[in-house]
């Protein structure tokens, strides 16, 4: 095998396979980049066994073949390089030569014979979606998806077609976060009853999808996502579990609604929020009419406090909250103002933004000493 790639075209090709390789793995392939000269094209894949991407780049192929390599070095080796052209030649017994003006480099390589076969996406179920579209979607769920390796089925987004419309939900057990976008005329998707993509997956679909704009090709088969964008494959395969039943925890009866400046709010809340514990940013906030006061003690520290201007007529109360939640929920956010809706003191709240119907994110309270 052949070829000269201009560095660029190269590098481009080679960091997006960086982050989908594990650094610590017990299958020494799984460390390498799968390199495919053919035609005018090098193809470049890359994965763990649980995410993978496929990705082509022009080239002139001088012969064709294929091998793999160190992903991480062979990306160094090339980013160093004082040199707008990279030669490639793969030598006996798997070694290959990278060179670029007068630098040259010979590096063992593995036998491509050995390289895990990503899975076809022959007889998929397709659709065509805006790319803009998921990444809105992904950036107002994503926060939410949980780290407990215990409840593997939350470590990931749940995605799912409501009456037409696309749905992606993420919940840690204090908070979810939901978001709903209307399908395009003409595009005939179902995904029901509802896929967990795992949340490697979800950074590497978003990390492509801010590659480019305009439409991408989204498809499901058996226990895979497969989403292609101009040159590139995204391949997740899906977290094999049930996702519980979300919409139960929706509050169907917080009659006590509170519409205030977004800023505002997330200034307060980093500002009095710096009072409260690493372990649990705990913060008490209390409704007035008219206003919303936000306050926090800390025993070994001191106390904060800042009242905010809000639209607000209902009976005082007070309710806990971890900061980082709600602000987690309102940084995604666009709108100057944003709506809380709570019950009483023990029960969840709702956010909510007067401009987009499809989101709304739900916090738990915490109980503050």
């Amino acid at each position: 095998m052949q070829f000269t790639i201009t560095k660029d075209e190269f590098l481009r090709g080679l960091s997006r396979t960086q982050s989908v390789i594990e650094k610590k793995t017990t299958l020494p392939i799984l460390s390498n980049v799968l390199i495919e000269a053919a035609g005018a094209a090098v193809t470049l894949v890359a994965t763990d066994l649980e995410v993978g991407v496929r990705g082509m780049c022009e080239a002139e192929v001088g012969k064709e073949g294929s091998i793999t390599v160190q992903a991480k070095k062979l990306y160094e080796i090339c980013r160093e390089l004082d040199s707008d052209v990279i030669s490639f030649k793969a030598m006996p017994n798997d070694w290959v030569e990278i060179g670029g003006g007068n630098f040259s480099s010979k590096i063992v390589g593995l036998s491509a014979e050995d390289y895990p076969v990503l899975p076809s996406t022959e007889g998929a179920m397709e659709f065509t979606i805006n790319g803009q579209i998921l990444a809105e979607m992904i950036d107002k769920t994503q926060f939410a998806i949980s780290t407990n390796e215990t409840r593997y089925y939350l470590n990931g987004v749940f995605f799912v077609t409501v009456n037409g419309n696309l749905r992606m939900v993420a919940t840690d057990g204090h908070r979810m976060a939901l978001c709903e976008k209307e399908l395009p005329a003409g595009i005939d998707a179902t995904i029901d009853p509802g896929i967990i993509i795992p949340k490697k997956g979800v950074m590497e679909l978003r990390k492509l999808l801010a590659e480019g704009e305009g439409d991408v090709v989204f498809g499901v088969k058996e226990r895979n996502i497969f989403v292609r964008q101009g040159g590139t494959e995204l391949i997740v395969r899906l977290i094999d579990g049930d996702y519980p039943d979300y919409e139960q925890v929706v509050p169907k009866k917080n009659d006590k609604i509170v519409t205030i400046s977004r800023d505002k709010l997330f200034s307060a809340l980093r500002r009095v929020s710096i009072m409260a514990t690493e372990l649990n940013k705990g913060v008490k906030v209390s409704l007035g009419r008219g206003s919303l006061e936000i306050s926090c003690k800390n025993p070994n520290l001191g106390e904060a406090v800042e009242q905010v201007q809000a639209n607000y007529e209902g009976a005082e109360m007070e309710i806990g909250f971890n900061a980082r939640y709600i602000l987690d929920a309102l940084g995604v956010l666009n709108d100057e103002d944003v709506i809380l809706e709570m019950a009483d003191g023990l029960s969840p709240c709702t956010i909510k933004t007067p401009s987009d119907q499809g989101y709304l994110s739900v916090v738990m309270p915490m109980r503050l000493e």
